[in-house]
């Protein structure tokens, strides 16, 4: 996929999208579908973005604004503890420091203001186990993007199982905000657990023939949605211990011949 998404149904997606009222992302066939069984191109590390081919922790050539326009619905981040708050870090703030999570929703939040008829998916990575209430919901509370958060009927959901589209759209509650280790979440019950309710495949592959095969969950993968990861890397000096995003092989990466 075009770097990192759910992927349940071969569905694809078009930027420059109409907001006619009988489309749901783009498409007026996936107002009825459930949430669960609709194909969302994702940007892995969505924030980490330079032109600069020097840039060795950027992820993406263009910003997370643009990625929604190109079609990407699916994005996701890294946070890190800065400064009392949580910034958005490749691996760490020193590599690759992508401003405050605050300032990443309120783009989000301005695109999905002009763009009604669209569901976004955000994944969230806690490698600092941050407290979700001290440390995640203000940031969703300054941004105003809270409006948006769709909260679940419970902390794991089949995949067949998730509302449509177009009643997610409907309701104004559009936004699907998934964290891999949530801490302290309980009482945040729109932090969904990624690995309760989405299997992945092998991360961080320097194998362009991309292994699939489940590689984090929570139990058994059966019913549950999955994520393809299909954002190519390679070996710096040759290092198996130090491994950065291969984009001169973008475009073929992200090719249908991949």
């Amino acid at each position: 996929m075009g770097l990192r998404g759910v992927l349940s149904s071969p569905v694809l997606l078009t930027s420059g999208l109409e907001a006619r009222a009988d489309l749901c992302n783009g498409y007026a066939a996936l107002c009825s579908r459930s949430y669960g069984n609709v194909t969302y191109i994702g940007a892995h590390n969505s924030y980490a973005y330079s032109t600069d081919i020097a840039a060795l922790s950027a992820n993406q050539n263009v910003d997370v604004t643009a990625q929604l326009n190109l079609g990407v619905r699916l994005l996701q981040a890294a946070g890190k503890l800065k400064d009392g708050g949580v910034q958005l870090c490749h691996t760490s703030c020193v590599l690759w420091d992508g401003g405050s999570l605050t300032s990443w929703l309120s783009k989000i939040k301005t695109w999905m203001d002009a763009h009604p008829r669209e569901v976004i998916t955000l994944i969230l990575t806690n490698g600092d186990g941050l407290d979700a209430n001290k440390y995640w919901v203000p940031a969703f509370t300054n941004s105003g993007i809270s409006s948006y958060i769709y909260t679940p009927t419970g902390r794991s959901v089949a995949r067949n199982a998730w509302p449509t589209l177009g009643s997610m759209i409907s309701s104004g509650k559009r936004l699907v905000v998934m964290m891999d280790y949530p801490t302290n979440s309980g009482s945040v019950p729109w932090i969904i657990s990624e690995f309760n309710n989405v299997w992945e495949t092998p991360f961080s592959q320097v194998d362009a023939k991309f292994p699939c095969k489940v590689d984090r969950v929570n139990g058994s993968p059966n019913g549950k949605m999955y994520m393809i990861n299909h954002s190519l890397n390679y070996k710096f000096l040759g290092s198996d211990d130090i491994i950065v995003p291969d984009r001169l092989k973008a475009t073929t990466t992200n090719s249908v011949a991949s």
